[in-house]
């Protein structure tokens, strides 16, 4: 309850942050802003990476190559992109949060942030996706996330 409680206190800060750039777009709000943007794209792009290559150790072990001890791999990468986690409103809120922070970034002249994050939104979107698809055949039709 108290990383819930963190991450959204987090989240709402950054987005009243962006509300303030709104109306002071050369304020140091938006530069923090901005820099929090950064940052996030920058994870994105690791947890990506970390999301492919563990596919790829766990497919390898599926194959024979290497035979795990046990079976970890697929819930924990469902963890790892969102896929064990309910939809509901969070799938809703999304695109109009998403949209509400690259009209910000735009306004105050930001716009390679604005271009980096909506990428990698969309490659991690994309990526996502994938990872779905390729989980939801894991071990003879067995489904590793409830949501997927």
């Amino acid at each position: 309850m108290k990383n819930k409680m963190s991450g959204w206190v987090i989240h709402v800060l950054f987005l009243s942050a962006l509300a303030w750039g709104i109306f002071h777009p050369q304020s140091v709000a938006m530069s923090a802003a901005a820099c929090w943007v950064f940052f996030m794209a920058f994870v994105t792009a690791a947890i990506m990476a970390v999301g492919i290559f563990s596919y790829a150790v766990y497919a390898f072990c599926e194959k024979g190559i290497v035979k795990p001890g046990r079976e970890e791999m697929p819930p924990l990468l469902c963890k790892l992109f969102g896929l064990d986690k309910p939809s509901g409103l969070r799938k809703v809120l999304w695109p109009v949060e998403a949209a509400f922070i690259i009209t910000a970034l735009l306004y105050s002249g930001w716009f390679v942030t604005a271009v980096i994050y909506l990428l990698s939104i969309a490659t991690f979107r994309i990526v996502r996706g994938v990872m779905k698809g390729l989980l939801k055949d894991w071990r003879d039709g067995v489904e590793p996330c409830p949501a997927a």
